[in-house]
This record gives structure tokens, sequence and C-alpha cells, in this order.
């Protein structure tokens, strides 16, 4: 039982940490990596691939190494159950990222409208490419949505990323 609560746990806590790596790393010092995704969507391109996906093949490496890290170190065994919640999480992610909202690896001729129940998670997640700015989060898209904006989001420490940066 105390597995399941603490996968639980840290399926929960990632929407924060979620938030966190999307406002400060992905539209801070990373931005040139996830500015790929910004511009894609701004074309309304949907491609297989592009250079933002660097991110969850590194949180997925980072998740590999602590699930060694529980299985082989005494004392450490708590981060199984927590990488299982994180694991879940970024499933959850990719299902409504990826595949609801963006429509990512579904063949066009089978593209329908975003569910119903992924409606108002697109519509927060569109308007932050639209503007930058909040919302930063995906699954719980209101975490931060009463932060101050601008027109284009500056106020919030960030710009739509499909604007041009200077280098």
């Amino acid at each position: 039982m105390a597995d399941v609560v603490v996968a639980l746990a840290a399926f929960v806590v990632m929407e924060p940490v979620t938030y966190a790596a999307h406002r400060w790393l992905m539209h801070g010092p990373a931005e040139r990596l996830h500015r790929s995704h910004h511009r894609h969507v701004a074309r309304g391109v949907v491609p297989r691939a592009e250079a933002n996906d660097a991110f969850p093949v590194a949180f997925a490496a980072v998740v590999g190494a602590l699930l060694v890290l529980g299985y082989r170190v005494a004392g450490y065994g708590a981060l199984v159950p927590a990488c299982v919640g994180v694991t879940a999480y970024g499933a959850a992610y990719l299902l409504v990222h990826d595949v609801a909202i963006h429509r990512r690896w579904i063949p066009a001729r089978r593209r329908a409208a975003t569910p119903r129940a992924a409606a108002r998670l697109a519509e927060a997640h569109l308007r932050h490419h639209l503007r930058g700015g909040e919302p930063y989060g995906m699954l719980w898209w209101r975490l931060g949505a009463g932060a101050p904006r601008g027109a284009a989001g500056q106020a919030s420490g960030s710009r739509p990323s499909h604007a041009p940066v200077e280098p």
C-alpha cells in the first residue's frame, strides 16, 4: 500500500515539476530546443519528431538511472514506486499533450476533433502557444493561471517561442 501512495504522490508532484521545467528551463536556457515545438504549432505542422523531443528523452534517462539506483542500492527502494508514478505521469502527458492536443503520431485521415475531456486543456495550452506566458502546466492547467501577464506574456517571464530570439 505504501508503494501505491508513493507512486500516486510522485504522479501528483510531477505537475508542479513539469510547470517549473516548462517555465524556467524550456522558456529559459533551453529555449532553443523548445522553440521547435512552438514553431511547428504556429505553422499548423504536426511533425513526427522535433528538437523539443530531447526533453522527454532526457527526463526518461534520469528516471531510468533512478530506477537502477532504487533496485540496486539498499535504502533507495522507494525510488522504484516513485519512478512508476513519474512514468505514469509521462504517459499521461504524452497522451494529453502530444496525441489529444497536438494530434502527433495520428495519421491525418484519422484525426478528429480534440476529445471533449481534453478540450479545456487544449484551449489553455494553445493559448500558451499563441501568447507565451501562462499556463505552463499541462494536466492541471490552472496551476499558475492567476499570474500576471502582458499581451505577449512578458510579465510572466516568457514570450511566445515562435517569436524570433536574438542569437
